[in-house]
């Protein structure tokens, strides 16, 4: 389903949702305890709209970021056989502008903030992932040249967020990426200490690190690569670990999960169905202090003020 239709199916949903919520208050006028049932089963019915909206959305661009993100980023840097007819050298600019296409779409068509910064949040997540486990697979991308384009590309979109009504945790999204980033760019016998570890790269694990600097190709940009005695350090130090955490060189257990991978319970919405009719059952209606399902507000800390508006008064 493309995300035109998305907004169109949205639309028409409200249209309902206006009308039905017409008549109901008409029919429950004279009753409050009929006023409390048309709240809540009309607060119920657009919240289920709305995520069914935001998810539709958030699908599509999950789909979109897999056939581009690679391209758009590091096209140049791959090897002709892992390239596609698309690839570009526009790095951050098109991925913002697709960022910022979606952004523009969903304010247009009056999405709520908080499910705005869901889908961003998610999305931006997914980029994260997606980029850094090519890296991890490519050894032609860990290099001084693919890594200064990197970190140019992440800060580009970095400066998009902030420049957008974004809640700025959506940034840190890019964390692991602009970690590796700087790990490529680094004096690599710097990162023989755990203390300069832990503030350049505190999210990459050993094991990681270990891959990346393997990998490390010399370039017109760092022509001397990485020396014997660095990759002897970090191999001892991760070998000493490999055991605890059951861990082996480029294992898929080294790959990085993207949150949306994560969500395979929240896809289904059979799942949200269930959650939102459960709302009030048993309990006095409190759409404010609502609990809501792990993962499906993935940090958006305005879901309170979200539901305020999903309650509407007489």
């Amino acid at each position: 389903v493309s995300t035109q239709s998305t907004w169109e199916y949205a639309r028409s949903q409200t249209e309902c949702l206006s009308h039905e919520w017409t008549q109901s208050t008409v029919i429950a006028s004279s009753s409050q305890e009929l006023k409390e049932m048309v709240v809540l089963r009309f607060a119920k019915d657009l919240l289920l709209e709305t995520i069914k909206v935001q998810f539709a959305i958030m699908r599509n661009f999950i789909t979109f970021l897999d056939q581009i993100a690679v391209d758009a980023v590091f096209g140049n840097f791959l090897p002709m056989s892992a390239r596609s007819k698309t690839s570009s050298d526009r790095g951050g600019d098109l991925l913002q502008i697709h960022f910022n296409k979606l952004h523009e779409g969903m304010t247009t068509n009056y999405l709520p903030l908080v499910f705005q910064n869901m889908i961003l949040k998610c999305g931006l997540n997914h980029l994260n992932s997606i980029l850094f486990n090519c890296i991890l697979e490519q050894p032609s991308l860990c290099c001084m040249s693919a890594a200064l384009h990197l970190k140019m590309v992440i800060t580009q979109l970095t400066t998009w967020i902030h420049s957008k009504k974004i809640h700025p945790s959506c940034a840190d999204s890019l964390s692991h990426v602009l970690q590796v980033s700087d790990i490529l760019i680094l004096h690599k016998e710097l990162l023989t200490s755990k203390e300069e570890r832990t503030k350049v790269c505190p999210l990459i694990r050993i094991h990681q690190l270990m891959v990346l600097l393997h990998q490390y190709t010399p370039d017109e940009l760092d022509p001397e690569g990485v020396s014997p005695e660095v990759l002897e350090s970090i191999e001892e130090e991760a070998h000493t670990t490999r055991n605890r955490d059951a861990l082996t060189l480029g294992s898929q257990y080294d790959k990085l999960a993207s949150y949306f991978d994560n969500s395979s319970n929240l896809d289904s919405m059979d799942y949200i169905s269930d959650w939102v009719e459960g709302i009030g059952q048993g309990t006095p209606l409190d759409l404010i202090n609502l609990t809501v399902p792990a993962g499906l507000v993935n940090g958006a800390e305005e879901f309170p003020q979200l539901m305020k508006l999903l309650q509407p008064q007489f």
